[in-house]
């Protein structure tokens, strides 16, 4: 497929390959290798409550504290990949389709 590596030099100019963590990271797949900072960082989200969240933070709303929180938990337990598979699509955007956007396949 056109996101497998093939050796040798890339010869397409396709500007999201630049864009595309695949192409990064060992395997094409980050799982449970983030960096150690990130880790840790998603760790504090993960064990502190989300009313701790949104007061350290300042956060907009509870809420977001609430999906921060769910979110380390899921890419601390499941991978990145797995996580963005098992994410409930949700509008950001008014722009946005109200089912939102399916997750690139693996």
């Amino acid at each position: 497929g056109v996101f497998e590596r093939k050796p040798g030099p890339f010869k397409s100019h396709w500007p999201q390959l630049m864009l595309d963590y695949r192409c990064h990271v060992p395997g094409g797949k980050i799982g449970k290798r983030f960096p150690k900072q990130v880790q840790r960082c998603m760790k504090h989200f993960a064990n502190s409550s989300a009313n701790d969240l949104f007061k350290e933070y300042g956060m907009a709303s509870k809420n977001h504290a609430a999906r921060l929180r769910e979110s380390a938990i899921n890419l601390l337990t499941h991978g990145f990949e797995e996580s963005i598979r098992l994410a409930p699509k949700r509008i950001s955007y008014k722009n946005q389709p109200k089912e939102g956007y399916d997750p690139p396949p693996p």
